[in-house]
């Protein structure tokens, strides 16, 4: 049997596709976002305040006690 013979197959194509576009990217009001942005999803940082705090002044510490810094 083929692999296009199968039943499933049509309900599992847009299942799957309707998640490509919210990697598009799109302008809005002059701001490049990602379609994701623009519908309001939002990327909680995990993580203790002193690591981000690290990494908003463009360093981190590593385990060593070593500050690296980055780029």
């Amino acid at each position: 049997m083929d692999w296009k013979d199968r039943q499933w197959w049509p309900v599992v194509t847009p299942i799957v596709g309707i998640f490509g576009p919210t990697h598009l990217p799109i302008v809005v009001e002059g701001t490049l976002l990602s379609m994701a942005d623009y519908m309001g999803h939002m990327y909680v940082r995990t993580g203790t305040p002193e690591y981000v705090r690290h990494i908003e002044q463009g360093s981190l510490r590593t385990f060593g006690g070593h500050t690296t810094v980055i780029a």
